[in-house]
């Protein structure tokens, strides 16, 4: 009887062994699966965050390169009207 017991057990024990082993093999193989998914989506957001970022600095070349139009027109207008004062500084006046 003991050794019926003993083979019942070591046959449960080896069924409950080959399960786990099963069990591991398949959420390995998930788990693998899964890992390469992430890697690749975390490769495109890299490239997503990197064109974000090529668009940001060129976007910032256009604004800088405008403000310095913008400031050059500026001081093209003040040297206009600072000749024009001085020209209506030395002008005579029309009431004397």
């Amino acid at each position: 009887m003991k050794e019926i017991y003993l083979l019942i057990i070591s046959v449960l024990l080896s069924g409950v062994i080959a399960v786990l082993g099963y069990f591991l093999k398949s959420v390995h193989a998930e788990v693998k699966t899964l890992l390469k998914e992430l890697i690749e989506y975390t490769q495109e957001l890299r490239n997503l965050i990197s064109g974000i970022q090529v668009q940001i600095d060129k976007s910032i070349e256009t604004d800088i390169t405008e403000m310095k139009a913008d400031v050059k027109g500026l001081y093209r207008k003040t040297e206009y009207n600072t000749k024009e004062i001085l020209k209506l500084q030395h002008q005579p006046s029309k009431d004397a």
